[in-house]
């Protein structure tokens, strides 16, 4: 009979060549910020998504000058005119979105500050005028993006979802004017081994890092952190994984020398630790825990899942109950989204539950989805090239 690990080694070769076939066949902590914008931080830069159709916003000409037009484009990995640095105007709590193909920081802004529908998205110079100012307000599928001087919003023009459609305003509508902003070009990930790991265990969270390193994050692994280090790296991180044991409410922390220290969700008790993180830069957070989706009634305690997304997360998957191999099933989910570029979350994990083959029960088998809980927006593709 095969021992385990060369199960995982013909489990890996069998997923390389299966997830070949199926793209054949499916085609610092900065405290200043919004509630509503789950995911989102200024000082970054995101690729700008049509929730309805799929595609990018995109300059139309790298060219650096005035009045250059925007449009819907198929992704383009190293694009410069798909990555738009996010800064922010304090005074009236509102952002500037300035395409990285500009050397000289022109912003979008619409193309006169009338308050009227058809007004064209074109690139500016940044005189701090209102028309170049944008609000983000999270919606039930993602953002809607509005121009501060006017009463509509940024949209494909006529609402249409096919490549080239110029960007201009529009009346607000699910979907068509719903808008997600994706991490690009530079971020940094951790990786939390908050118990001792096995070998085979730990060499799947070395895959996991070294993956996740590719796609353009300062990929890291640390074991046995202690809980005040969580203060900075959580906050400052684009994604946080948690690896370990964990009950209902929190999740146990094994220290080097000494006793074990437990992660509330919310309600510690006297000199507790909670997981109060502010997380808005966060785009996704993954508990490979027992109960990590699990809430703690009798302490009035929620989910660690939820406590992730109630702090900023923009997307945050965890387990409800046991589970067995979870670090095997998310080595899945970063593998498929590091090969196949413009990969999501979700499509990642629709992947590797038709193609993971864990051991044991079925009930604890990370591919069930009874079991597994998602929560925000899992549309999104983390990999920033």
């Amino acid at each position: 009979m095969l021992n385990k690990a060369l199960k995982r080694l013909f489990v890996s070769l069998m997923t390389i060549i299966l997830f070949c076939l199926l793209s054949l066949y499916s085609s610092s902590v900065v405290t200043n910020a919004f509630n509503y914008t789950h995911g989102i931080m200024f000082n970054q830069y995101y690729r700008i998504k049509n929730v309805s159709s799929g595609l990018y916003l995109t300059m139309n000409s790298s060219s650096d000058a005035e009045n250059v037009g925007c449009s819907l484009q198929e992704r383009s990995m190293y694009d410069s005119k798909q990555m738009f640095y996010l800064t922010i105007d304090y005074n009236l709590n509102t952002y500037y979105f300035s395409p990285r193909s500009s050397t000289s920081g022109r912003v979008l802004s619409l193309s006169t500050p009338a308050n009227i529908i058809y007004n064209s998205v074109v690139l500016k110079t940044n005189t701090s005028s209102n028309q170049m100012k944008w609000t983000i307000t999270k919606t039930e599928h993602g953002y809607r993006i509005a121009p501060y001087s006017c009463s509509y919003v940024m949209a494909p023009l006529f609402l249409s979802n096919n490549v080239g459609t110029d960007i201009a305003t529009w009346s607000f509508q699910s979907y068509s004017t719903e808008w997600l902003l994706e991490p690009v070009y530079s971020g940094t990930s951790n990786y939390y081994a908050i118990t001792t790991l096995d070998p085979e265990d730990s060499s799947a969270a070395n895959t996991i890092v070294n993956n996740i390193g590719n796609m353009y994050y300062s990929s890291y692994r640390t074991d046995l952190p202690i809980p005040a280090m969580f203060h900075e790296s959580v906050p400052s991180s684009r994604i946080n994984i948690f690896h370990g044991h964990g009950m209902p409410g929190y999740i146990q922390l094994q220290q080097y020398n000494a006793p074990i220290t437990k992660l509330y969700s919310e309600n510690p008790p006297s000199g507790g630790v909670e997981y109060n993180y502010f997380s808005n830069r966060n785009s996704y957070v993954v508990f490979v825990t027992c109960y990590s989706a699990a809430e703690d009634l009798d302490n009035n305690r929620c989910s660690m899942v939820d406590a992730a997304y109630n702090n900023g997360a923009c997307c945050v998957t965890g387990f409800k109950d046991q589970v067995a191999g979870g670090e095997d099933y998310l080595n899945l989910v970063i593998f498929r989204i590091k090969w196949f570029p413009g990969t999501t979350i979700a499509e990642a994990m629709n992947a590797a539950d038709y193609y993971y083959e864990g051991e044991g029960e079925w009930s604890k088998n990370p591919s069930n989805t009874d079991n597994r809980k998602t929560v925000g927006f899992s549309n999104i593709c983390i990999d920033m090239r």
